[in-house]
Formats: structure tokens, sequence, C-alpha cells
């Protein structure tokens, strides 16, 4: 079904775990005869469930691997969550947060009847992560920010991918951050940009994912440099992709 996603660089791996999850389990009855559409739906209280190419999109610019310990802000209708769980296998665990109470429980109802039992759900907000259950390999945020949660980096594991749209509701940039243990602190001093992190002896270095546009400028930003970043800059327009509810 969603054998098309592979123009957008999507793996047959993730692909085949898109076919397993019925995104028409997903949506609301009065929308399920667009459930297989390429689209962005309304699940009702202001959010929606993202077009079936950006979950694939997402999924593989995280890597997923087996065993991966993931935590997703905004489990929204559960459909990227309960994918995600397919490419973690049984021995990975996806921790998802969702802030609308109604969201939580249809989501939960949703991954026990498919029998997911690799998924928790968690009801608050996911500004603060779950640092009970840190660190995380991979954490991808399902909903725009205003800009990098801080709080967030520092529960990603060593060599972890974090993973979000920084933005306003008209226009985000999706940024993947990675963050990479140091060979040493007095390597690090070396470079002027990373004198930040010399500290903690960690260092994050933030991409842009292309997510299948092929225009595109790439410009260095003063201001995450001196904050101890690699940044390059990837500008489209999002706003119909991710759900909508914002961080």
């Amino acid at each position: 079904m969603y054998e098309h996603l592979e123009k957008w660089g999507v793996s047959k791996k993730i692909i085949i775990a898109m076919n397993k999850i019925d995104r028409k389990l997903f949506v609301p009855e009065n929308l399920k005869d667009y459930a297989y559409e390429d689209i962005p739906l309304t699940i009702g209280y202001g959010q929606t469930i993202s077009a079936p190419h950006m979950v694939g999109i997402m999924c593989q610019e995280l890597e997923l691997n087996e065993g991966d310990k993931v935590l997703e802000i905004g489990t929204g209708s559960g459909y990227n969550a309960a994918i995600m769980s397919l490419l973690v296998g049984n021995s990975g665990h996806i921790y998802t947060i969702e802030r609308i109470i109604e969201l939580h429980k249809l989501a939960k109802k949703r991954f026990e009847k498919l029998g997911l039992t690799n998924i928790t759900a968690i009801l608050g907000d996911g500004k603060e992560g779950l640092r009970e259950f840190a660190p995380f390999n991979k954490i991808v945020f399902t909903c725009y920010s205003k800009k990098l949660p801080e709080k967030l980096l520092e529960q990603l594991s060593n060599n972890g991918t974090l993973l979000i749209p920084v933005g306003n509701e008209f226009m985000q940039i999706l940024k993947k951050i990675r963050k990479v243990s140091l060979i040493s602190e007095e390597d690090l001093e070396i470079l002027d940009t990373y004198k930040l992190f010399v500290k903690s002896g960690l260092t994050v270095i933030a991409s842009l994912a292309g997510c299948g546009k092929t225009s595109y400028m790439i410009n260095k930003s003063d201001e995450w440099k001196r904050a101890g970043y690699k940044v390059s800059h990837f500008n489209f327009d999002l706003s119909t992709a991710y759900d909508s509810h914002m961080y």
C-alpha cells in the first residue's frame, strides 16, 4: 500500500511496518474513507494524524533499530507510535506522551487492541520529557516546538538522535540532532564553536532532514554556532505535515 514512499527515500523495512498497521483504526469514523490517502486528517481536539509520507520520513530519519528505547512527544492518534513499535521490536520500547486526555485514552485502547505491548502511553507535558526512563536512544516530536528543548537533549543517550520540527504554525524547520561523545575535552578546546560543550564532554550536531525537496538553501546560523551546534537549515512549508499541536 505504501510502496510509493520509496520515492521519498523510505526504506522497505519501514514500508513493511506501515503496511502492517491499519491507518483506518486511527482516524475518526467519518473520515475512514480517506484513511489511506497520503494526507493529514483531523482527529478532533484541534489535532491531526500526520500524512503517511511524513510518518515514513520521520521513521527513516530516526534510523530506528531493534532494541531502541524511544521517547515520542505528542501521541496524537497513536499511529506513529504503533509503527515505531514494530521497528524497535520486542526488545525495544516506545514511551509516548500526550497532553490531551481524550486522545491519550483513545490511543491506549488502540495499542491494546493491536496487542502492542512494547508501548507505554503517558498523559503529561512533553516539554519535560521522561527523566525517570532516560536516557533514550531516539526522541521524536510529532508536533512543532518554538525552540529546541534543552531538557530533552539531556535525556538523549550518547549517539542518540532527536528529531523535531521547530518554528511556528505556518513554517517549521525539521531538525535532526545527534548527541556524540567526544574523545577528550582537550581535543574539543581546539574548535571555538564547540567550547560550550567542553564542560559536559558532549557535543550536539544538528542537521536538517531533506523530506523530498529538490531545491534548498544551506547556511550557517551564528546563534546556533555560539550555542555549540553545527546547523544546516532547510526551510520548507510543513504546516500540514505534522500533528498540529505545539509544545
